[in-house]
């Protein structure tokens, strides 16, 4: 049987499209903005094509990823011929990133098959907050007695699917990963162990639905096992035993992409020690051909991230390279197939790379942490798969990781380097066009390792869990919001949320939320399990009436229920409400929800909204 490679595939399709007087379709995402930082929650998402499309395709074709919300579920339609609209079936999460993929099983009308897939992604908008972060706790990873396990990093995706991120730290010296689930209101269970292999000494990782399950998958470099496990999610909260496949010698960095836009992720890991980047392939179920290795620009590869470097719609790489101190940028053909486009010197060492648009120009940049210079740098990418003027930010001593996101909900996006020697965790402020300000050293105990930027508390603002590796603690730095004096205030009893916010807005400190007329949002209510429970819409009363103890906020004369019901097995609701267009901007209007428990009744946070 003759096998066609990749490449003649790709010619094939564009012939056959060519006598049939089209194109194969090109993609576009159009809503929201590419790279965009203040998308909403709720946002659907818009893709242009160049070519009317088979609505048939979609289902099998586009998929969304939120970063620590997981596999996004939604209605995939087209209104019209050419643009494809995603309704999401709950909201992002408050802070995090969002890729947007179609692969190759979508056809334009005569049958053309998308080359190569497609992907793009945007930052989902975070409550305006304060910028301050005080230590809310900390909280040990070890069991008693026990010694060193050297957490390195954690993932925090929602692995039981309950609507709240939970916390998978891998563990180099102890080669395990320690689950601990959320309960809704950013506390945390005792944590679950899942093994490694012996010798493994696991570091770096990512998170992934590899099996097309809709269930989060976890994939991890093992630094002197020279290769990379993956978990598959259980469903229940946990992970399935690992399995492991060769990789490079001294696997340090790790990035999950579809290299091919055949629908499935893959795993590219960077290998300090042999100096290569390989390449696994997914099969489509979860499991992993043998890699393939190639040169990563450099010497000494070391971190890597994914990322469209050029706009052509294919996932690039973007290494970091401890021994040359490069980056570069590696341009994808669509197959897979991997070239050095540009690379830009760095300060000494890097040792990890976070992409995002750092100055908002619309173009993908990078940040790595430079852990010989003492600095972190900023590569500036031109949109065309090149990288130009590098500068630098002050960190402090030894800094091993870095994280970009929009700590203070100002639509640009801040830095967190976290810095061994010195045992803190670094803060700049973007001021907007890719310069930071305003720098805040928060302690860790001894070593600073890693920061996870998450809404752990889920109440719209960005808050941070740093790791110190030596003393293996967790650190909770959870942002102060706003302070609404007389308002009643959430509690893990009674939390309502509107796109994600439970911020009080529109009373105290805060602005009411904005509404999209014509659009889809979304209402959660959280309390403990099964406990039936109210949510009710009227116009505001900003002082309010004592009521169970607590106050309510919405004016008698106007109220009315917009859902009774029961809290589900994991003490969670959530409403999709279609909200109607309106001429102009509506007067404010208010949600406010109460939940039955064994005690009597627990009023929830009002929120406030107009629809424009």
């Amino acid at each position: 049987m003759i096998r066609l490679s990749a490449t003649a595939l790709c010619l094939s399709a564009l012939l056959a499209g060519a006598l049939a007087g089209q194109s194969a379709p090109r993609l576009q995402l159009v809503s929201p903005t590419p790279s965009a930082i203040l998308a909403n929650a709720a946002s659907r998402i818009e893709i242009a094509s160049t070519e009317p499309l088979d609505p048939s395709t979609l289902d099998a074709s586009v998929r969304v990823w939120g970063r620590w919300s997981g596999a996004m579920t939604g209605v995939r339609r087209l209104e019209n011929p050419q643009l494809i609209v995603f309704e999401p079936s709950r909201a992002f999460f408050a802070g995090e990133a969002v890729t947007v993929m179609v692969s190759s099983a979508l056809r334009s009308t005569a049958g053309l098959a998308l080359v190569g897939g497609f992907s793009s992604g945007f930052a989902v908008g975070g409550a305006r907050g304060s910028g301050s972060f005080p230590l809310a706790r900390t909280q040990s990873l070890r069991s008693t007695g026990e010694g060193l396990i050297q957490i390195y990093g954690i993932y925090a995706g929602d692995i039981d699917r309950d609507g709240a991120p939970d916390l998978s730290a891998v563990n180099e010296t102890s080669e395990d990963v320690r689950v601990l689930r959320n309960d809704g209101c950013g506390g945390f269970a005792p944590f679950v162990t899942h093994a490694l292999p012996n010798g493994s000494r696991p570091s770096t990782n990512e998170g992934a639905d590899f099996d097309g399950d809709g269930i989060t998958d976890l994939a991890i470099g093992n630094i002197a096992g020279n290769s990379m496990s993956i978990l598959r999610g259980d469903g229940a909260g946990g992970y399935l035993p690992a399995v492991t496949y060769p990789s490079g010698t001294g696997t340090r960095g790790l990035c999950v992409l579809d290299v091919e836009g055949d629908g499935d992720m893959d795993v590219v890991t960077a290998n300090r020690v042999s100096s290569n980047v390989a390449l696994h392939r997914n099969r489509g179920d979860g499991t992993f051909a043998a890699a393939t290795f190639f040169d990563g620009g450099g010497t000494g590869e070391t971190a890597i991230a994914a990322g469209d470097a050029n706009g052509d719609g294919w996932a690039d790489l973007w290494v970091a390279t401890f021994t040359s101190s490069r980056v570069t940028v590696l341009l994808n053909d669509g197959t897979g197939a991997f070239t050095a486009s540009s690379f830009a010197t760095v300060g000494s060492r890097p040792w990890m790379i976070a992409l995002g648009d750092i100055d908002g120009d619309g173009d993908l940049d990078a940040a790595t942490c430079d852990s010989s210079a003492n600095r972190a740098s900023l590569v500036r990418g031109n949109g065309a798969g090149g990288v130009g003027s590098v500068s630098s930010v002050a960190t402090g001593s030894f800094p091993l990781a870095i994280d970009l996101g929009d700590l203070d909900g100002d639509g640009d996006l801040d830095l967190v380097a976290s810095n061994y020697s010195a045992g803190t965790f670094t803060v700049w402020r973007n001021t907007g066009n890719g310069t930071f300000t305003s720098r805040q050293d928060l302690p860790a105990s001894s070593a600073g390792s890693c920061v996870a930027l998450v809404d752990y508390d889920r109440d719209g603002d960005v808050d941070l869990i740093g790791i110190d590796e030596v003393d293996d603690l967790l650190f909770f730095y959870r942002q102060s919001g706003p302070n609404a004096p007389g308002v009643q205030a959430r509690s893990c009893e009674a939390t309502l949320r509107l796109d994600a916010f439970a911020q009080q807005s529109g009373f105290g400190a805060s602005q009411p939320l904005a509404l999209l007329g014509g659009r889809t949002h979304f209402v959660e209510l959280s309390g403990a399990p099964a406990r039936p429970c109210l949510i009710s819409l009227g116009f505001p009363s900003p002082t309010g009436v004592p009521l169970f103890g607590g106050t309510w906020h919405l004016a008698p004369s106007t109220l009315f229920v917009l859902h009774a019901g029961v809290l589900d097995a994991a003490g969670e609701l959530s409403l999709a409400i279609p909200v109607p267009g309106v001429p102009a901007p509506s007067a404010s209007i208010a949600l406010q929800g109460l939940v039955l428990d064994g005690a009597g009744v627990v009023l929830s946070n009002p929120e406030q909204a107009t629809v424009r």
